[in-house]
């Protein structure tokens, strides 16, 4: 363990980049929870071994604090009504700073249940006044996924390598809307059926298309007393838009932003299989904006209301944990 903790220590040289974020490196897991077969044990260690040369390897660092760092600076700079700024561990502030934003990833658990493994990272967030170093909000969001050892190190340790990625894009985004996100509108957010969508017969999650290059569509349905009165106070100058986003099960493969209409038909062909589809809303009155909360199925909010904040993954082979409760698109080509 020393020696991967030791390697597991990435830098936070950023460069000047135009909040303030010092973030610590990632640890390999300090103890692991759980009784072992024989087999168990030897895919744990060929587990281990992959995540250590992984997180040391200096040409990728997908879970290191520069990779964390930009993904939270992105997600706030998006936000009008906050003027963010990122710069290197140990750069003075400007005079003009008013709050500094602390991010951190906590150490990597791996619980084991018999043949299989539960991997967690947390995120760990405090927004601190710089004038008195006051807490003015604190936050744990954790990434969590699971599935048998076996399948962990399966082709070349490749859902250790989707968890990384997923993981450090997951909590980069949700850190931004976690801390920044509180004042936005309450709504709900659904697929629409018809037109290239028919809804699976046996999974109300998964919609069902032939053609390459669908037209995607979805309602939303904006709650009365918006959380902020954003929209309220609005009134007819409020305009929506949205942003738009399709995975597959390693990567996204499409997206747009600020998209005018309730209705987008992509703009490439896909190829057949299944994919993970999610829109947000955007609420933009007066040169200000507000971005509601991206779609998600009920089983995401169940999920968090049991567990608390953040993605908690089913079955990692079958989807990763980030992806597991967007709408599912599947494109048949039979």
């Amino acid at each position: 363990y020393d020696e991967g903790a030791r390697k597991a220590q990435v830098g936070t040289d950023i460069g000047g980049i135009p909040v303030y974020i010092p973030i610590p490196g990632l640890q390999l897991p300090a103890s692991i929870f759980g009784g072992l077969s024989n087999m168990a044990k030897a895919n744990l260690q060929e587990l281990r071994d992959a995540m250590t040369k992984d997180i040391a390897e200096a040409g990728s660092k997908p879970l290191g604090a520069s990779g964390l760092a930009l993904d939270v600076f992105w997600g706030i700079r998006d936000l009008n009504m906050v003027e963010s700024q990122l710069f290197a561990e140990n750069a003075e502030l400007p005079e003009d700073a008013d709050v500094i934003l602390y991010v951190s990833f906590g150490n990597v658990q791996i619980d084991v249940d018999g043949g299989d493994a539960i991997i967690t990272t947390p995120a760990l967030s405090t927004l601190r006044r710089i004038s008195d170093g006051y807490a003015l909000y604190q936050s744990v969001i954790r990434y969590q996924d699971q599935d048998s050892l076996e399948n962990w190190t399966a082709n070349d340790n490749a859902l250790w390598r989707d968890y990384v990625n997923f993981g450090r894009h997951f909590m980069g985004r949700a850190v931004a809307e976690d801390v920044f996100g509180r004042i936005e509108p309450a709504h709900t957010l659904l697929p629409r059926k018809g037109g290239d969508l028919k809804p699976h017969k046996k999974d109300a999650a998964v919609y069902v298309t032939k053609s390459k290059a669908p037209t995607i569509s979805w309602d939303l349905d904006v709650t009365a007393g918006d959380a902020g009165g954003f929209i309220n106070a609005a009134g007819e100058d409020i305009t929506i838009s949205y942003d738009l986003e399709i995975y597959d099960a390693h990567q996204p493969v499409y997206g747009v932003e600020a998209w005018p209409e309730d209705s987008h038909t992509v703009e490439m062909e896909l190829e057949c299989g299944s994919y993970w589809w999610t829109v947000r809303p955007i609420y933009s009155a007066n040169g200000e904006k507000r971005f509601g909360e991206w779609m998600y199925t009920d089983a995401r909010g169940e999920l968090e209301a049991s567990i608390g904040k953040g993605a908690f993954g089913r079955e990692a082979s079958v989807a990763p944990a980030f992806l597991q409760d967007f709408y599912r698109l599947q494109i048949d080509c039979k």
